[in-house]
């Protein structure tokens, strides 16, 4: 889940990843402004964490740092 910051039920520090005991990973951007989830069982807390550092957000006000559909969502 991405979601705005100030919209976030749990806070984090920007640039900061923290795992919680309920089995959820955040990631809150560099700028601290959007938050990142992922979380689910049987999952790791490393392997949840990897994900998140995998993860590149696109900014909307540039399009060239848009992935096209057809790249993102191979299986």
């Amino acid at each position: 889940m991405v979601i705005p910051s100030r919209n976030a039920n749990t806070t984090g520090a920007a640039g900061q990843t923290k795992c919680f005991k309920w089995g959820e990973c955040s990631l809150w951007t560099k700028d601290g402004r959007t938050k990142v989830e992922v979380g689910g069982a049987p999952f790791s807390v490393a392997e949840l964490t990897r994900v998140l550092r995998s993860i590149t957000l696109a900014e909307v006000a540039r399009p060239s740092t848009w992935t096209p559909a057809d790249r993102a969502l191979r299986p």
